[in-house]
């Protein structure tokens, strides 16, 4: 089964699909493969390891267009929002993050830090981290813990990740950081916003289809 993903994925190109044919297209052709390779594997560990496989394989893509259009070094998570504790869990990564990082156990309530408050408002947020204090951040609603973890970082960019038939309903938050200086100026252009905005839709789509919503 993973020879056959491999395969679909390096015959089905996604840089070269979103570029080429367009969000839609693409979008259907990641869900049939999720469809048809979770249909045939049982195991529930199989099938979490697929659509791990599956999911960094979109984030590690929105890297690479975000890197080629603004130059700028990234990473890329996705945040599930739990709605009955009203909290988000970090719960896909590029595959750039480490494996040992105590941010691989972050996780922020509703309100709180970047993501948190994309969660609340229901939109895209952008946040300047770079050489901020703890008590700079205070509206964020940070915890301590929470900024240790994150200080290095100078940028966040978080964009809610939104039910297919409504837009009103948060599953997750897609977000991008960044340690590079002067970050936050190219997290506020137009080309990082839609690059996002579409891999937010991308993989809500897929979270609807193996039912994470």
């Amino acid at each position: 089964m993973k020879k056959i993903f491999e395969i679909v994925i390096n015959f089905f190109p996604l840089e070269n699909f979103l570029s080429a044919l367009g969000l839609s297209i693409i979008s259907g052709i990641l869900i049939w493969i999720i469809y048809r390779l979770v249909s045939r594997v049982t195991p529930k560990l199989h099938k979490a390891q697929i659509i791990d496989k599956i999911i960094t394989q979109i984030l590690d893509n929105a890297n690479k267009m975000v890197m080629r259009e603004l130059r700028i070094d990234i990473r890329s998570c996705i945040f599930y929002a739990d709605s009955e504790r009203d909290k988000l869990r970090l719960f896909f990564t590029s595959s750039d993050f480490d494996g040992n990082s105590p941010e691989r156990n972050i996780s922020f309530n509703k309100g709180s830090g970047i993501v948190g408050k994309c969660w609340t408002r229901n939109e895209p947020l952008i946040g300047n981290l770079e050489n901020k204090k703890y008590d700079e951040l205070k509206g964020w609603n940070i915890t301590k813990r929470q900024y240790r973890i994150t200080k290095y970082l100078t940028a966040v960019i978080a964009i809610p990740i939104q039910l297919s038939d409504n837009s009103e309903k948060v599953i997750g938050i897609l977000a991008f950081d960044s340690k590079q200086k002067n970050a936050y100026n190219k997290f506020k252009k137009d080309e990082l916003i839609s690059i996002a905005t579409k891999h937010a839709i991308l993989a809500g789509r897929t979270f609807e289809k193996i039912g994470l919503n």
